[in-house]
C-alpha cells in the first residue's frame, strides 16, 4: 500500500507555532513517524507500505512533496512517551505507534498546486478544494500517484 503523510505546523507548549519543516526534519533524521489514535488508515498501515511525505503549514517547503520512504518496522508506543512533545515541546496527542523508516532527508521541493490534475487524488476536487486529501495526517495514494510523486522526487 502506497500512503501520502502529511506534516503540519504545531503549536509549541509555550503557545508558539513551529513549522511543519522543522518537525518534518525531526522525523526525518530520527526515522520515525508517530501515528494517533484518530489517525485515518492507521489499521491498514504495515511494513514495507511506501510513504510520499507532503509538508503542510505556512512556512518553509509549504504545500509540497519533498521525499519518500519504506516502512521497515511499525514500534508500538507501549511506554505511552511522546517523543515529539518532550524534544520539539508540541502539543501533539501520545502516537500509539510510530512508523520506523531509514532516516533520510528532504529530496526534492515538488509544489503541489503544479501536479494537482495529474493526481488520482485530487482528480474529482473543485480548484478551490484542491487541498482537502492533505488536510488528515495520512490518506491512500493510487500505484498511479505513488509512481509519478517519486518520480519527481527523484529526479
Amino acid at each position: 500500500m502506497n500512503y501520502l503523510l502529511v506534516a503540519s505546523d504545531k503549536k509549541t507548549v509555550n503557545n508558539q507555532i513551529l513549522s511543519a519543516n522543522m518537525i518534518l526534519d525531526f522525523r526525518l533524521k530520527s526515522g520515525r513517524w508517530p501515528i494517533y489514535s484518530k489517525t485515518m488508515f492507521k489499521d491498514a498501515i504495515k511494513s514495507n507500505d511506501k510513504c510520499i511525505v507532503y509538508v503542510a503549514g505556512k512556512y518553509e517547503n509549504r504545500q509540497s512533496f519533498v521525499t519518500d520512504f519504506i516502512i521497515k518496522d511499525i514500534e508500538k508506543n507501549s511506554t505511552l512517551e511522546n517523543l515529539e512533545n518532550k524534544k520539539l515541546y508540541i502539543n501533539t496527542p501520545v502516537p500509539i505507534f510510530d512508523l520506523i523508516f531509514e532516516p533520510t532527508r528532504i529530496k526534492n521541493i515538488i509544489n503541489a498546486k503544479n501536479l494537482i490534475n495529474h493526481l488520482d487524488l485530487t482528480n474529482n476536487l473543485l480548484s478551490n478544494a484542491w487541498g482537502l486529501p492533505f488536510r488528515s495526517g495520512v490518506n491512500i495514494l493510487t500505484d498511479r500517484d505513488y509512481n509519478f510523486l517519486l518520480n519527481k522526487i527523484k529526479s
